[in-house]
């Protein structure tokens, strides 16, 4: 076998191993993506190696040209020694004679076969070798994903380097590993600003893998982490999550053995309430995932936490208590247990409240109290729910003295000594609120919330048939919502009830009233009968205004006019120095005024009457006590103004009958 030969068997066993390290490398790939490794394309390639390299090697064996005969006796081996040395000696002389013949150019004898000499390779032998690896190349094509076999992600990057140096890559590739850099630190904001200049269809199916998975890890805790502190608006939450969703959802179609998607998948159903998916979604990948520390155990507590309230919710006590003693054994959140239990109760306290059955919300609140287990501070807190409900419960069954007795007791319990006085003041100056929140035994919204009950328990006790406030009610009133601004400063709720109150009961402030409204509006305030009293105040300050450029000029008329009585200008005058308004008016026709007064005539009269009249009816048209004295004043000025009508018609009458009569008298 020649040398050619050799290296041509060894190089075909070098091609059909690199097909197996390629396939190797893809499996692995494969399976630490998620997707099925395909194994198939692995042994079909290691079978065509063992097949190549069983041909190399029996190839490559010599081959005896007689069998080796038994271990001979001592005389026998020297038999042959002597028959050897006799061989190798006639071999010599041969070998002398055709040295002596090439000497003379007489050319050599043939030489005789050698015992132990390699006999030549039959002439199938290469052409085998050869379809194998070239089988063996079809299979690896064949078999299997041919993406994870030749990722083009690799490729590209590869040919970057070579033509812009090390780390230059494609433009899509680079906002990947921006992608993947901000996950991994945190930087969920801009992670999802690099997936979005990620051209998806760019890139293979591992790279699609990767994106869909850190697109939706940073959309789900963007969602989570930043909620915890500033909460998103609804439909940018719900766009983030639902795109997570979707994004998992196709990142499992695609790879449904990757425990990692699967986990965070149920992280999202845990998030939004799903606890029964999540759980079984935490359960199957808590021994795949064994080797990376993650919250699983604390997870699957949560989901059956959330689990068993849902059955105590329904009733199912049994179902319940084995969801608790699971969590129990599990030992992360056995201290939870207890307070599951309060919250599934008070939400069934609150959801009797709600369906107006009070006999059942008390009964439940006094199963609330029966739980035990809790710490001193889960005591604390508990203490403040049961005390807030029990209000909750009067006030909703309308007993609004009894509430008012309930919210004196919570604030003498609850109420942080040294509180500053209130004072109008109050819904102005404070920007900060009267005590640190760090220091209240309780929320801030919910000290709010009980003073602004207690107002509302008040007004429904001060108006019991629905009469309005007086002014000293109103500002009895009013105390509880300003007490409840020192707690929470600017309150938009709290200041336009108390501007409405100011503006609608407490004469002379509804300027204040009507500002504090205007802040409520500004700061975002979500009643419509806000919105109405300012647009209804807008309405009445418009006709104000056209009332009084009416009034203006109706005092020009009548200062000016002779025939009007000194004492009704006097009094006009007098008017008149209420209003800032109308002092230039005053001080233009100051020397005016001072005319000699003339009788009127009855033409005047009955022009200055039409235009009285009609002035009453345009300035009674807003509603007050005034206004009805000026309806009956027009009323009366009409009738007068009818009887002079009829008067000066009987005048005239009378003067043709005088005058006629005296003619007639005459010419007798």
């Amino acid at each position: 076998m020649s040398l050619l030969t050799t290296i041509l068997m060894w190089l075909f066993v070098a091609l059909c191993a690199v097909q197996l390290v390629v396939a190797l490398r893809a499996a692995r790939a494969e399976r630490h993506g998620g997707l099925v490794p395909s194994y198939a394309r692995v042994g079909a390639v290691a079978l065509v190696l063992a097949a190549v390299l069983g041909l190399a090697l029996g190839g490559s064996l010599p081959s005896a040209a007689t069998p080796s005969p038994a271990r001979p006796s001592h005389e026998e081996w020297l038999a042959e020694l002597r028959a050897e040395h006799l061989r190798l000696q006639e071999e010599a002389k041969a070998a002398e004679v055709r040295l002596l013949a090439a000497t003379r150019g007489e050319g050599a004898p043939p030489e005789a076969g050698l015992a132990g000499q390699p006999e030549p390779l039959p002439a199938w032998y290469l052409p085998v070798m050869s379809l194998l690896t070239l089988g063996g190349f079809v299979l690896l094509l064949v078999l299997g994903d041919l993406e994870t076999l030749l990722p083009r992600g690799w490729l590209r990057r590869k040919r970057g380097e070579r033509e812009g140096g090390a780390g230059v890559a494609p433009p899509t590739l680079r906002a990947l590993d921006e992608l993947a850099a901000a996950a991994s630190v945190g930087r969920f904001q801009e992670g999802l600003t690099a997936a979005r200049r990620v051209a998806e269809e760019e890139l293979d199916k591992l790279e699609r893998l990767d994106l869909l998975f850190l697109r939706a890890y940073c959309a789900i805790h963007h969602v989570v982490d930043v909620g915890r502190e500033a909460p998103l608006p609804h439909q940018e939450r719900k766009r983030l999550l639902d795109g997570a969703r979707a994004d998992l959802d196709k990142l499992l179609e695609l790879a449904p053995r990757m425990a990692e998607a699967r986990y965070l998948l149920a992280y999202l159903q845990g998030y939004q309430r799903e606890h029964a998916a999540a759980l079984e979604g935490f359960t199957q990948t808590a021994g795949k995932l064994a080797d990376v520390e993650l919250p699983t155990e604390h997870n699957r507590s949560v989901c059956l936490l959330g689990l068993a309230e849902e059955k105590l919710g329904r009733g199912d006590l049994t179902g319940a208590n084995q969801h608790f003693d699971e969590v129990t054994r599990l030992g992360v959140l056995k201290a939870q247990v207890p307070v599951a239990l309060v919250t599934s109760r008070l939400l069934q306290v609150r959801g009797n409240l709600r369906s107006g059955k009070f006999a059942e919300a008390r009964e439940g609140l006094g199963l609330v109290r029966q739980v035990e287990g809790l710490s001193e501070e889960q005591k604390a807190a508990a203490a403040v729910v049961f005390d807030a409900y029990g209000v909750l419960i009067v006030y909703r069954e309308g007993q609004y003295a009894q509430t008012l007795e309930a919210i004196t007791a919570f604030h003498q319990r609850w109420l942080p000594p040294g509180l500053p006085d209130v004072d109008e003041a109050t819904a102005d100056e404070y920007l900060f609120p009267a005590v640190e929140r760090d220091k209240l035994p309780v929320p801030p919204e919910l000290y709010r919330g009980f003073f602004f009950l207690q107002a509302v328990a008040m007004a429904h006790l001060a108006v019991p048939r629905g009469r309005p406030l007086t002014p000293d009610e109103a500002a009895s009133i009013a105390r509880p919502l300003l007490r409840a601004l020192q707690f929470e400063p600017r309150q938009r709720e709290v200041l336009a009830c108390l501007g409405a109150l100011y503006l609608w009961f407490m004469p002379g402030k509804e300027a204040r009233g009507l500002g504090w409204v205007d802040a409520a509006l500004a700061m975002g305030v979500r009643s419509p009968l806000v919105r109405r009293l300012r647009e209804e105040e807008r309405r009445h300050e418009q006709e104000r205004r056209e009332l009084l450029d009416s009034f203006l000029g109706v005092s020009s008329r009548f200062l000016t006019d002779a025939m009007v009585q000194p004492r009704v200008r006097k009094a006009l005058v007098e008017e008149l120095g209420r209003f800032q308004d109308f002092q230039p008016l005053l001080a233009e026709l100051g020397a005016a005024t001072d005319v000699e007064p003339r009788s009127p005539t009855l033409q005047a009269l009955r022009e200055r009457a039409r235009y009285l009249q009609d002035v009453a009816v345009r300035f009674a048209t807003r509603n007050g006590p005034e206004a009805l004295h000026l309806k009956e004043a027009g009323r009366e000025y009409a009738a007068l103004l009818d009887g002079l009508e009829r008067s000066t018609g009987r005048l005239e009458e009378l003067e043709q009958r005088v005058m006629e009569s005296m003619g007639k008298v005459v010419l007798k």
